[in-house]
């Protein structure tokens, strides 16, 4: 029961670190820790953890985890759900923090807890298992990145449908990693697989089928075929229109990867207008995700401007 009161408490006091989340971080940890002091269950730890995640407080949410963990390293396995999720959190903490090789490390842990029982966790273990072929790209190891996003794949055919959102996840992501390691033919054959997959999940007009449409223009770009890569291009600003919310900083990349396309084509009034839309864009949001596409952006812009001056002399 008691632990029933702290856990109302927790909830109604964590709405005021909502404005000090990112304020005096040792000051906080002081707070936390006296907060959860009386517990003597995990589960309302696991609540407050991941409401830290969900409050991008990253620092904080590494802390109090960790200090979970070793308070509760010698519990019986009853708590081992509870701190197989407080490892996931924290693996989840690591990665958005951008520390890779603590992000290795600890789902390895995770994977290592839950193998006994992957069912009970086939989602967190996706997106381990996802994770770990990210990372890999990320550090361009590419062999490694294929071989843990194929792992991933054959853990959804085990785990899911043949046809699951998750399936298409991974498709999407192996034919990135082939992309990017230089196997074109690999990522042709994936990226459409992805892109059958996703039509079915979505239909025509989703988002997500405009992110691997998005990604097959690419690649028909790197292999010479301007014309396809413009069709792709085309189609997948065409759905995206629609869906700016859920796409965030994309959408703003699909609109240059188009502009770019139609400048190198020499459509300079198309493609002028295009990365004009993309500087409004971001003058009009001044998201910092999207700050390295505004600079190619203005570069593009710039270059055009160049471009058209020399046809004129």
């Amino acid at each position: 029961y008691a632990d029933l009161l702290w856990a109302e408490f927790l909830n109604l006091e964590a709405s005021s670190l909502r404005s000090e989340i990112t304020t005096d971080l040792p000051h906080l940890l002081v707070i936390t820790n006296e907060w959860l002091k009386p517990l003597s269950t995990v589960t309302p730890y696991v609540n407050f953890i991941n409401f830290l995640l969900q409050q991008q407080a990253y620092a904080l949410t590494i802390e109090t985890a960790k200090s979970v963990l070793e308070k509760f390293k010698d519990e019986e396995t009853s708590a081992d759900r509870e701190i197989a999720q407080v490892v996931f959190l924290l693996g989840s903490a690591y990665r958005l923090h951008g520390d890779h090789q603590e992000t290795l490390a600890t789902y390895q842990y995770f994977l290592d807890l839950t193998e006994s029982n992957t069912s009970e966790y086939k989602l967190e273990i996706f997106t381990v298992l996802n994770c770990f072929g990210l990372i890999y790209k990320d550090l361009a190891d590419f062999p490694k990145a294929i071989a843990c996003f194929k792992e991933a794949l054959q853990f959804c055919t085990g785990q899911f449908t043949s046809e699951s959102k998750q399936t298409a996840t991974i498709l999407n992501n192996l034919s990135l990693a082939y992309k990017e390691s230089g196997e074109f033919d690999n990522a042709e054959k994936t990226g459409q697989e992805a892109l059958t997959l996703k039509m079915a999940l979505y239909g025509e007009n989703h988002h997500e089928t405009a992110v691997t449409l998005n990604n097959l223009a690419i690649l028909a770009e790197l292999k010479g075929d301007l014309d396809l890569a413009e069709k792709l291009f085309r189609q997948a600003n065409q759905i995206s229109k629609n869906h700016t919310q859920a796409l965030g900083h994309e959408y703003p990349a699909f609109v240059l990867n188009l502009a770019r396309l139609l400048h190198n084509k020499g459509s300079h009034s198309e493609s002028g207008v295009l990365y004009q839309r993309v500087i409004s864009l971001y003058e009009k949001h001044k998201d910092s995700a999207s700050s390295q596409i505004y600079a190619q952006s203005l570069q593009g812009l710039a270059q055009l401007n160049l471009d058209l001056s020399l046809i004129h002399i």
